[in-house]
């Protein structure tokens, strides 16, 4: 929660602030989604000043390929919320991108939000994007890598994303990274945001559906993830596509433990298989 509180009563401070150590507070402050360019946001992304309404003034106003029932979406500030899964779905043949940016703040009222960082772990699929950086403040005033005061550019990057021709995203796959001075924060710790995207090529009569995870827990696969290191508390992103591992819209290939992709369940790899076995894609359709 970005705003200062008075403590009326040393009492009410004092059980505010234990409960507090028990119950890890996660608060979704700002968010933004963009679609081929278009962005709908609350306050944010949409546009540099951070203290505007954006393009929505509520949630009602989101198209209805943005679905976020089963994803804890508030367009109330201070409000605990922000996890869950995000659905959008595309339709429409032809190339389009699409991004999410999370900015959230974690035990604010324990350390407010200067102390927070984050990671990034495994390797993102083909045609996946994603940064963590911080908001573009600046409020620590935190010199980068090259001396100068570091503000990032990650509402720029989702903000510009999908624009072109064809639409592409404009997030850097970097870890507070700021093209506005081509530098890096050192040491990495601020204000910190979360962004994800996919580009993609829909073929004709094909429906897209991109889900973007947000939880507590780590997962499998690729993820970032946004953390308070004082108080431990961390917010895990993730996503996946309706796309198989042979990169079929809808289609029903799998990975096997092997890397071997394909639909056939009755020689998939369970890594038990004698050595040879698990190599042995590397030989086959040799010539």
């Amino acid at each position: 929660m970005k705003s200062y509180f008075i403590s009326i009563s040393c009492t009410l401070y004092l059980v505010f602030n234990i409960s507090s150590l028990a119950h890890a507070q996660i608060e979704l402050w700002d968010w933004g989604i963009n679609i081929d360019g278009t962005s709908y946001c609350l306050e944010g992304p949409c546009d540099f000043d951070f203290f505007s309404t954006a393009n929505l003034t509520s949630l009602d106003e989101l198209p209805p390929s943005i679905n976020f029932t089963n994803f804890n979406l508030s367009d109330q500030v201070n409000t605990f919320d922000g996890l869950g899964t995000l659905t959008i779905t595309i339709t429409g043949e032809g190339p389009h991108s699409v991004s999410v940016y999370f900015n959230y703040d974690l035990d604010y009222d324990l350390n407010d939000v200067l102390n927070e960082t984050g990671i990034a772990s495994g390797s993102p699929k083909s045609g996946q994007f994603w940064e963590i950086d911080e908001i573009g403040w600046g409020l620590t005033g935190s010199d980068g890598t090259k001396g100068t005061i570091y503000y990032g550019d990650i509402f720029d990057n989702v903000k510009d994303s999908g624009k072109g021709t064809p639409p592409t995203s404009l997030l850097d796959n970097q870890v507070f990274y700021t093209l506005f001075t081509d530098q890096f924060l050192a040491p990495p710790i601020e204000d910190t945001a979360l962004a994800m995207s996919w580009d993609f090529n829909l073929p004709a009569g094909k429906t897209a559906v991109i889900s973007f995870i947000a939880d507590t827990t780590g997962p499998a696969g690729f993820y970032i993830v946004q953390q308070d290191p004082d108080s431990g508390t961390n917010v895990y992103l993730s996503s996946s596509t309706n796309q198989d591992c042979a990169g079929t819209w809808d289609g029903d290939a799998v990975e096997d433990l092997c890397g071997i992709c394909d639909n056939n369940p009755a020689n998939d790899c369970t890594g038990k298989q004698f050595p040879w076995v698990m190599f042995s894609h590397l030989f086959l359709n040799k010539k």
